[in-house]
């Protein structure tokens, strides 16, 4: 797993903590950095809350848009912005402190082992082409 794909785990799990925040000038470090675009950028202002206030509903949307992206750099910039934020930097240190189980990652290996609901027999995953997974009896 790479550290944006790792990040993003860490910040699915700080998710309630950061819908809370004021992450409008988050939204402006990642719209400087290339993250998010200008129809983003757009859609966050037409986004919940009145009178141009940032809301919950707008972090809320940040997020799923950073989760949808699929942007190589998403997280990573991501915990960049809030490290340059002092109101809201306590973020990263909780992000720092957390671990993510490997199981997770929904990674298969040559020895994983799964038991089939169907049958009851235990299966082994074996490699094929192109790093897909096949069961095996």
């Amino acid at each position: 797993m790479d550290d944006n794909e790792l990040l993003k785990n860490k910040f699915q799990q700080l998710h309630t903590e950061l819908v809370g925040q004021d992450l409008s000038a988050v939204a402006d470090r990642l719209f400087a950095a290339r993250i998010i675009s200008e129809e983003n950028m757009e859609d966050l202002s037409l986004w919940g809350g009145s009178g141009g206030c940032w809301s919950s509903a707008k972090s809320r949307r940040l997020m799923t848009l950073l989760h949808r992206s699929h942007h190589p750099r998403a997280f990573t910039e991501l915990r960049c912005a809030l490290c340059e934020l002092d109101s809201i930097k306590w973020i990263v240190e909780k992000l720092d402190q957390l671990h993510v189980d490997d199981r997770l990652t929904h990674k298969v290996t040559e020895s994983a082992h799964c038991q089939c609901p169907n049958c009851g027999h235990s299966h082994q995953f074996a490699s094929v082409a192109a790093g897909q997974p096949k069961l095996i009896t």
